[in-house]
C-alpha cells in the first residue's frame, strides 16, 4: 500500500555525539574470507568487509597474510552488519605503500591521500569506495562512528551495477532497527515512495530511491542505478559496447588459445581477447557453449572481456585454428589479433632487452615482443625459425605476440664463418644457456677490467647444478681454419667434486644431440688456494666433427660448495693480428706519449720509461710522493724525476711475482727517483691511463736522490735494505731518508 510521505519530508539538523573508533586488522587470520574471483566478504567485529571485481580487469583474490588487494577500479564497501543508527563519519585506511594508496571515488563523503594513508569523511550508513587512483593494499581499517539523531539513509544491497537483459536482481533494502523503509522507482520525489516490505526484483534499466524514517525524520535518498544490456550476437556486437557495460554470448565461441590469464577465442564474425580466470583449460579448437559473460574492458584501446568465470562453459573438441602464412612484410597490414605464422625467417633477441625480439627475413624486420612468456630456444646468428603468434600494438606500433617459436630444418642453419668472442661487456645473446638442474646459471663477470663468462655453484639453494654454456652454430664446412681455441681458469674451492668439460655437439639442445663428443681441450688446474691463471686450451680441430657444429661448456656440481669455472677469449677460425707494440726495450716511449696514446676501453703493449716518483694509495686522487706510507701494489712514473703533479703521472700496477718484488717502494725506498724501463699494456687504470700486466723491467739508473742537497735540520729516518725502519742503526749498510729524499749510507 502506498504511503504518502510528504509530512515528512522536512529534514531535521543531525546532531552528533562521538560513539566511538574500532580499528579492524584485514589480514586473512582475523577473519574468515569468502568469496572467488568476481568478489570475498567477510565480516570482523561487527563489520561487514565487501570487495568486488566491478570493473577490474583482474580478478578478486584471497586477502594475503597482512594486507587486501584491492585491484583497480575494483569497488571496496564498508558496512555495519546490523544497522544501529548511527553514522559513519570517518574511515582511515592503513596501506602498504605510497604506490598502493593513491585517492580512490567515492559516491557520498570526501576522500584524500597522503603517503600510505586514505582517509574518507562524511555522514553514512555504509563508505563505498571505487580503487580509480591505484590498486589498494589495505592493511587495517579504522572507523569512526557517531551516535545521531538524525536518521540515515538505507543501504540498497546490491547497490546497482551491469546486468544483462534476462537478468533477474534481488534487492534488499534496510534502515536501523525501529525505521520504516521506503522506495520509488526512476523517481527521487520522496512523495512518490511507497513503503518497502519485501526484495524487490529489478530486470531492466532501474534506478531505486530509498528513504528511512523513523515516523518523525525522513532521511536523505539512497540510490543504486541497475544498467541492463541485451546479449551481444556475436564478437563484432561485443566491439560496439562501452567500457564497463555487461556482455552475454548469445551464440558460441571457438578457443584459439590459451595461455595464463590470457584466453583468444574467435566468431564467424572476429576475434577477442578474454582477459582474467575462466576457471576452464582450453585446447585450440574447443567449442564453448553460449552464455559466456562478462564486464567489457579495454587495453591498448582494444575491447578485451573481463570474464565471469562460471559462465565459461566446459569446451567440447572442434576443427582447430589454423594461423595464416603471411610474409615479414605483411605483418604491417595486420589486424589486431590476426593469427599468422612466418617460415624460415631470423628472430633474435634486441640487445640489451629480455622480452623484446626482432622477427626478419634477409632485408625486412618486423617488432616481435614475448607477451605470453613462452619459452625461446636455439637463438643462434644464422639460424632460422617457424615463428606463429597474434598480432598486437604497443603505443600505436604494431608487433607481433608469438605464441610458438621453433627451429626451421636444421639444414638452414648455415652458422657464423668466423668469431672471436671476449665477453668484454655481457654474456652474448648468440650464446646459449641450457639448465638441466639445480638454480644457478652462467653470468657474466668482470675483474681488473677483463670480460668472461663465470659459473658457480656458490649459494645454490637447489642441487646437483648442472648446466651447459652453448656457442652459436658455426660453420666448419666453409671455415679456413677449422679450429677453435679457447681459456679457462678455476677457483681452488671443492674441485675434486666439480666436474667441467667442453664437448663438441651437433645440436644446440644437449638433450637433442646425436653428437655429443669430449673435446681434447687443456684447461686450467685448481691451485692450493684462489684462482688459477688463465689456460689456453690449444687450438683443436673439428673438422671430423660435421660441417656445422656447436661446443658446449659443461658444468656439474653436486653441493653448493663448489667450484667456479671461468671461459674467455673464444675464437673460431680467427687469427690474431700481430699486436702493434709501442716503442722498444732499447727505444721506450715517454710517460708523455704513453698517456697521449691511451683510449678507453682499448689494450695497447707498450714499452715505457720513466722516474719512479711515488705511487697511488688505492686512488688517483691519494698520490703519496715519498717511500712514507707507500703500497707495494704499484708505482707512478714520470718524466721529470722531481714532479709531484699526478696529472704528469702513469700509475704502474706490479704484478705479483718478480716485478713487484723488484720495484715496490715498501721493500724498495731506494727506488724512489730511479728511472726504469717496464713493458705492459696501456689501458684504464684507477680510472685514468695507466700500464698495467708487466712481465719484465730494467733499471736504467738507480735513484739520483744522493745528488739533491737535503734540508739538514729536517729529521733523519732509516730503513734497513728489506724497508724495515730501523730506530738505532749499527754495523750495517742502511737507507737514510731526510726531507723526503733517500740516501745509502754505511754505518
Amino acid at each position: 500500500m502506498k504511503k504518502c510521505l510528504l509530512s515528512l519530508v522536512a529534514l531535521l539538523v543531525a546532531t552528533f555525539a562521538w560513539a566511538g573508533t574500532i580499528t579492524l586488522t584485514t589480514n586473512s587470520t582475523a577473519s574468515t574470507w569468502t568469496g572467488g574471483a568476481s568478489g570475498y566478504t567477510t565480516t570482523i567485529n561487527g563489520w561487514n568487509l565487501t570487495y568486488e571485481k566491478a570493473a577490474s580487469t583482474n580478478d578478486c583474490v584471497a586477502p594475503s597474510s597482512n594486507h587486501i588487494r584491492v585491484y583497480k577500479n575494483a569497488k571496496f564497501t564498508i558496512a555495519p552488519a546490523t544497522a544501529s543508527g548511527e553514522a559513519i563519519v570517518k574511515v582511515v585506511l592503513s596501506c602498504t605503500a605510497t604506490n598502493y594508496s593513491k585517492t580512490p571515488s567515492t559516491d557520498n563523503g570526501t576522500v584524500s591521500a597522503s603517503g600510505t594513508t586514505v582517509t574518507w569523511e562524511g555522514s553514512a550508513n555504509q563508505v563505498v569506495l571505487n580503487a580509480t587512483g591505484s590498486q589498494l593494499r589495505i592493511k587495517t581499517i579504522e572507523i569512526t562512528t557517531a551516535a545521531s539523531d538524525a536518521v540515515l539513509a538505507p543501504s540498497i544491497s546490491p547497490n546497482g551495477g551491469e546486468y544483462v537483459v534476462g537478468d533477474e536482481v534481488d534487492v534488499t533494502i534496510k534502515a536501523a532497527a525501529g525505521q520504516d523503509v521506503y522506495y520509488a522507482i526512476n523517481s527521487d520525489d520522496v512523495g512518490d515512495a511507497e513503503e518497502y516490505t519485501d526484495p524487490l526484483k529489478v530486470t531492466s534499466n532501474t534506478t531505486i530511491y530509498a528513504w528511512a524514517t523513523d515516523g518523525t525524520t525522513t532521511s536523505e535518498a539512497a540510490s543504486a542505478t541497475f544498467n541492463f544490456t541485451a546479449p551481444v550476437a556475436d564478437i563484432a556486437a561485443f566491439n560496439a559496447l562501452e567500457k564497463g557495460k555487461a556482455a552475454k554470448f548469445a551464440g558460441e565461441l571457438t578457443a584459439v588459445y590459451q595461455n595464463g590469464s590470457n584466453l583468444i577465442v574467435q566468431d564467424a564474425s572476429g576475434r577477442m581477447l578474454v582477459y582474467g580466470s575462466v576457471g576452464k583449460t582450453y585446447n585450440n579448437g574447443d567449442v564453448i557453449a553460449a552464455g559466456a559473460r562478462g564486464i567489457v574492458s579495454a587495453y591498448g584501446g582494444n575491447a578485451q572481456l573481463s570474464p565471469v568465470a562460471d559462465s565459461f562453459a566446459a569446451g567440447v573438441a572442434g576443427t582447430a585454428v589454423a594461423p595464416e602464412v603471411k610474409a615479414v612484410t605483411d605483418l604491417v597490414n595486420c589486424n589486431f589479433l590476426d593469427y599468422v605464422k612466418l617460415e624460415g625467417v631470423y628472430f633474435t633477441l634486441d640487445a640489451g632487452k629480455t622480452k623484446n625480439y626482432t622477427v626478419s627475413d634477409s632485408t625486412n624486420k618486423f617488432a616481435a615482443y614475448n607477451q605470453f612468456g613462452i619459452t625461446i630456444e636455439g637463438l643462434a646468428e644464422g639460424a632460422k625459425f617457424n615463428v606463429e603468434g597474434f598480432m598486437s600494438s604497443y603505443n600505436g606500433t604494431p608487433q607481433l605476440q608469438p605464441t610458438s617459436v621453433t627451429l626451421a630444418d636444421a639444414s638452414g642453419i648455415t652458422g657464423v664463418s668466423s668469431l672471436k668472442e671476449s665477453f668484454d661487456s655481457a654474456l652474448p645473446t648468440t650464446w646459449a644457456t641450457v639448465n638441466v638442474s639445480g638454480d644457478k646459471e652462467w653470468t657474466y663477470k668482470s675483474y681488473s677490467n677483463n670480460g668472461y663468462a663465470s659459473m658457480s655453484a656458490y649459494g645454490a639453494e637447489a642441487v646437483p647444478v648442472e648446466t651447459w654454456f652453448i656457442s652459436p652454430a658455426l660453420n666448419v664446412k666453409d671455415a679456413e681454419l677449422k679450429t677453435i681455441s679457447f681459456k679457462t681458469q678455476v677457483n681452488a674451492y671443492s674441485t675434486t667434486s666439480t666436474q667441467f668439460k667442453a664437448y663438441v655437439l651437433n645440436d644446440v639442445d644437449p638433450a637433442k644431440a646425436t653428437v655429443k663428443t669430449e673435446l681434447p681441450a687443456a684447461l686450467a688446474e685448481a691451485p692450493e688456494s684462489g684462482f688459477s691463471a688463465w689456460v689456453g686450451s690449444g687450438d683443436i680441430d673439428l673438422s671430423t666433427y660435421g660441417d656445422v657444429v656447436y661446443v658446449g661448456f659443461h658444468y656439474v656440481a653436486p653441493e653448493a660448495a663448489s667450484a667456479t669455472w671461468c671461459i674467455d677469449d673464444f675464437m673460431f677460425n680467427y687469427v690474431e693480428e700481430e699486436p702493434v707494440v709501442l716503442g722498444t726495450k732499447e727505444s721506450p716511449i715517454t710517460v708523455a706519449e704513453a698517456m697521449a696514446a691511451y683510449v678507453d676501453g682499448e689494450e695497447k703493449e707498450a714499452w715505457v720509461t720513466g722516474y719512479i716518483v711515488g705511487c697511488l694509495d688505492g686512488s688517483k686522487d691519494k698520490p703519496v710522493f715519498t717511500t712514507e706510507g707507500a703500497v707495494n701494489t704499484n708505482v707512478i712514473i714520470a718524466d721529470d724525476a722531481k714532479c709531484n703533479d699526478v696529472a704528469l703521472c702513469l700509475p704502474v700496477q706490479l704484478p705479483s711475482g718478480a716485478v713487484r718484488t723488484g720495484l715496490n717502494l715498501v721493500n724498495n725506498p731506494a727506488n724512489l727517483g730511479a728511472k726504469i724501463t717496464i713493458n705492459g699494456d696501456i689501458m684504464k687504470y684507477f680510472t685514468i691511463a695507466g700500464l698495467k700486466s708487466s712481465t719484465e723491467y730494467v733499471i736504467v739508473a738507480p735513484s739520483a736522490i744522493e745528488d739533491v742537497n737535503a734540508d739538514i735540520n729536517a729529521p733523519v729516518e732509516y730503513y734497513n735494505l728489506q724497508g724495515v725502519k730501523v730506530v738505532n742503526p749499527e754495523n750495517g749498510i742502511f737507507i737514510k731518508k731526510q726531507a723526503g729524499k733517500a740516501t745509502k749510507v754505511v754505518m
